[in-house]
This record gives structure tokens, C-alpha cells and sequence, in this order.
């Protein structure tokens, strides 16, 4: 089985005593990594496939998830991918957050995005003497944050001020957006869109359902890879090739005709080229 995430994707890696050459299947030190998807293609595959590999990758990491999934739910998950969720969740390296408990309140409460903010705030390890302790944060279904907010400024501003908390801690951040209407996306995704490091596009294939394969999947790099300062490159340039290889020479990018399909089964998930279901990457 791949080492990575998605076949070819890796990010710089922020691990202390690793070369300026590692490479990270997840994001590290403040990088944002965007996944969008929509209802038929749902990406709940790679929010799952991400816990498995950072707990593959790292002994000594901690990951928290924001998520209305239970506890019941992702170990079970979790325990068809081999990942055995239990001895984490007892050791605390497994935070899950439910968004509705902090997103509820009276109009006098505290802003409901600033609670959430302030729980992940609590939830996230500092550097202490110089040590480094790997962290990932994901935010599942951050689109439903924005339905339910009154104003995108909030969320947006909640965005910001979680890649200054992934920043200042080391932490990688993925977000997942579901995404209704990809040629004008609204505010929240398209601030989304123009500060990730990298963008994983899930998609329904346009032929329709198939038995064989689920979706597939695009991926796209920013120019600029530091966190806050990306554009992202839009999917519709005609030469993905030509993209950003003086910034990450190690990046393999996957335009919409290029993409890879994927299968989801009772066991996992599964990725290969076009036309080449029998052949698993």
C-alpha cells in the first residue's frame, strides 16, 4: 500500500531532524491543505485515509478533528482502514470536536465561531523547548459552518485564525468544503481557494455512477507555498505541467483531465489512472 495519501502528493516536511529534501504525506508546520467534494462524491474516504497515515507516520502525534461524527463512528471506520482508534482516544492524541455543542447558545452567548475557535485553541500543543510534536487539525464540512453562520466574514476570520494557530504551533490543517456550485464559489470557499497551500478537488465522474470506480480526483498547488500567501492556480489553465516547480520541485500536480480515479469499498479506498480499474496505485 502507498505510503501517501493520494499517489504523488507529499508536502515539505516541518519534522524535527528531517532534511530540507523530506517530504510529509500531510501537511506540516502551518500548511493548509483544501479538499472540496460534492454530495454524489462525498470525500468522508480521505478525512479517515488522513488519521490512518498520520498515526502510520508519526508515533508520537496528536490530531484533532472537528467533526459531527461520533466517537462510535470513526473507530469503526477507522477499524476497517487497521487504525485501532482506542488507545489514542485514552491517551488523548485523538481529540474529536463537535461543532454543534460550541455553535449553540443564547444571542447573549459568545460568538459560536469564537467558542469553537477558542476550544481548538485549547486543544492544540505548543513547541516547548524547541521539541516538536507532530499535529494535525481537521475541520470536516467547514461549508456547514458557513450555511449556519448569519455573515462569510466569520468564518472567514475563523479561517484566518486557525492558520495563525497552525503556524504558530507547527500544526498541518486540512479543510474539507462541500462544494455546490463550482464555477462562482461563494466567499468562504473562495478565500479557501486563494490562501491553501494545496487544493484536492473530489468529483463525481462526468459520465456518470459507476460500479468500478467512485470519483476522481484533481490536485492543485498555490504559487506560492507559505502559509497565507497563496493564489491558488485555477483549474482551468490549460498547462497544470508548467505550474509552480520553482516552489516545490517535488509537487505532482493533477489537472481535471489528468485526474485519478478512485474506488471505495467495505475495506478502504482505492486509487489508479483512467481507464485502468483493475490496476490499484
Amino acid at each position: 500500500m502507498s505510503t501517501t495519501l493520494i499517489p504523488g502528493l507529499t508536502f515539505p516536511s516541518q519534522q524535527e531532524g528531517a532534511g530540507s529534501s523530506a517530504r510529509s504525506a500531510l501537511p506540516t508546520g502551518g500548511q493548509l491543505l483544501l479538499v472540496t467534494d460534492d454530495l454524489v462524491s462525498p470525500a468522508d474516504f480521505l478525512l479517515y485515509g488522513a488519521v490512518n497515515t498520520f498515526f502510520k507516520e508519526h508515533k508520537t502525534g496528536e490530531i484533532v478533528v472537528v467533526s459531527s461524527s461520533d466517537e462510535a463512528h470513526w473507530k469503526a471506520v477507522l477499524q476497517k482502514l487497521g487504525l485501532n482508534l482506542a488507545p489514542h482516544l485514552t491517551s488523548n492524541t485523538f481529540k474529536l470536536l463537535d461543532p454543534s455543542k460550541f455553535l449553540e447558545g443564547s444571542p447573549n452567548s459568545l460568538n459560536p465561531m469564537r467558542r469553537l475557535y477558542d476550544e481548538i485553541n485549547q486543544q492544540v500543543l505548543r513547541p516547548v523547548d524547541n521539541s516538536f510534536t507532530p499535529q494535525l487539525l481537521i475541520v470536516d464540512d467547514i461549508s456547514l459552518l458557513d450555511w449556519i453562520s448569519t455573515e462569510s466574514t466569520e468564518v472567514i476570520r475563523f479561517i484566518r485564525a486557525i492558520k495563525h494557530l497552525a503556524t504558530s504551533s507547527g500544526t498541518g490543517v486540512i479543510i474539507r468544503y462541500h462544494s455546490t456550485s463550482p464555477a462562482k464559489p461563494p466567499p468562504v470557499l473562495q478565500h479557501l481557494m486563494e490562501t491553501c497551500n494545496c487544493h484536492v478537488s473530489i468529483n463525481s465522474l462526468t459520465s456518470g455512477r459507476s460500479g468500478a470506480v467512485s470519483g476522481e480526483v484533481s490536485i492543485y498547488l498555490s504559487d506560492f507555498p507559505e502559509p497565507g500567501l497563496g493564489v491558488l492556480k485555477l483549474l482551468r489553465k490549460a498547462s497544470f505541467s508548467a505550474g509552480p516547480t520553482l516552489e516545490d520541485k517535488n509537487f505532482i500536480g493533477r489537472s481535471k483531465a489528468q485526474a485519478l480515479h478512485y474506488r471505495v469499498d467495505s475495506s478502504g479506498f482505492k486509487f489508479f489512472d483512467r481507464g485502468t480499474a483493475g490496476s490499484v496505485l
